[in-house]
Order: structure tokens, then C-alpha cells, then sequence
């Protein structure tokens, strides 16, 4: 009897690990082609624990960051690449948003052991990252409103937050840029 209810619990773990939940972590698999099947470069996946955190686990669900300091949020962070398909690849490291002090959503960038790479204090980070310097543009909160700048792969600012908006750069690295009402151009550095 012990026996067929080991079997019954074994089938029914199985069964919910699976399908991409086990008892208190909903699994987000990963979507690209993968030497770990449904896990990312990393051998990891993202989950939500029951507490609503997003935290990384590895396949056999070993939490890297414990559930209680876990995410608001959290994606793969990928990069533009048009010489394979899918263009977009990931770049190893995650995305994550958290609330701060003050309540207000901010992101940044940690790698696979959790470690911050680009702290969260951006109200914004484009994903993917530009193809081939890894930059992305970053928003930040100012006193009188929202700026936008570029970033490096290392969180240091290439071009400082101090435009209203920015666009994709062209083959120059020259992108369009507004700031207080004005229209124009910046060059890589600024």
C-alpha cells in the first residue's frame, strides 16, 4: 500500500513539474533553441514563487535567489544578432525590476549567479540590447520628468540621460534625439 502511494506522489510531482509548475513556483521556459531543453544558456529557468517574486532555478529547482529577495519581475536579457535566426539571442544575464524605497518601478541587469551588473535605478532599459556594442537606451527619473540615455553593457552612460527621447542608432552610431521641445541628432559620444 505504502508503495502505490510513493508511486501515486511520484506521478503527480512528475506530472506538475512537467508542466512547467511544481507546488509553489509557476516555471516560465525558455522560448529559443537551447543545449538545455526548455532552460536558457545557463541551464537555468525563470519561475514565480508563490509569494509573487521571480527568482532563477536551476532544472532539479535548486533556487539561485532565495523566493524572499526575488523580483517584481524578471526576463532574458537578449541582444540583436541578424547573423543567426532568431535575430535576438540571449546575452546570459537577466533583466529584472524591483520596487524601491519609494515605491517606484526600477530595473537593471543581474548575471547568473544573481550579481548586479547594471543597477536598478532605470525606469526603463530597451531589450535587446544594441547588435553590435551590447548598448541599450536607459531611462532614468529626473526632477522634471523622464530621461533617457545610453548605457554599456557595464551599466557605465555613454551618452548622459538628458534627452526626452532617443532613437536606434544608424550605421554611424549617430541617433535622433528631443530635448525640450527640439529635435536633432547626437553622436556616440553625446
Amino acid at each position: 500500500m505504502a508503495c502505490l502511494f510513493r508511486g501515486i506522489f511520484i506521478l503527480i510531482a512528475f506530472s506538475l513539474s512537467s508542466s512547467g509548475q511544481t507546488s509553489d513556483l509557476t516555471i516560465t521556459p525558455f522560448s529559443q533553441t537551447s543545449l538545455y531543453p526548455g532552460s536558457d544558456i545557463n541551464g537555468l529557468q525563470i519561475a514565480q514563487a508563490s509569494n509573487g517574486n521571480y527568482i532563477l532555478i536551476t532544472e532539479s529547482r535548486q533556487e539561485l535567489i532565495p523566493r524572499q529577495y526575488g523580483y517584481t519581475a524578471m526576463d532574458w536579457d537578449r541582444i540583436t544578432d541578424t547573423v543567426f535566426s532568431p535575430t535576438t539571442r540571449h546575452t546570459g544575464n537577466y533583466l529584472v525590476s524591483a520596487n524601491n524605497i519609494l515605491g517606484e518601478n526600477v530595473m537593471g541587469v543581474i548575471d547568473k549567479s544573481g550579481n548586479v551588473i547594471i543597477p536598478l535605478v532605470h525606469s526603463n532599459l530597451s531589450n535587446p540590447a544594441e547588435e553590435t556594442t551590447g548598448y541599450r537606451i536607459a531611462t532614468v527619473s529626473a526632477t522634471d520628468g523622464q530621461r533617457q540615455g545610453v548605457i554599456a553593457p557595464n551599466g557605465a552612460w555613454v551618452i548622459h540621460p538628458k534627452y526626452d527621447s532617443l532613437g536606434a542608432p544608424d550605421a554611424n552610431g549617430t541617433r535622433s534625439a528631443t530635448s525640450n521641445g527640439r529635435q536633432g541628432t547626437v553622436t556616440r559620444s553625446g
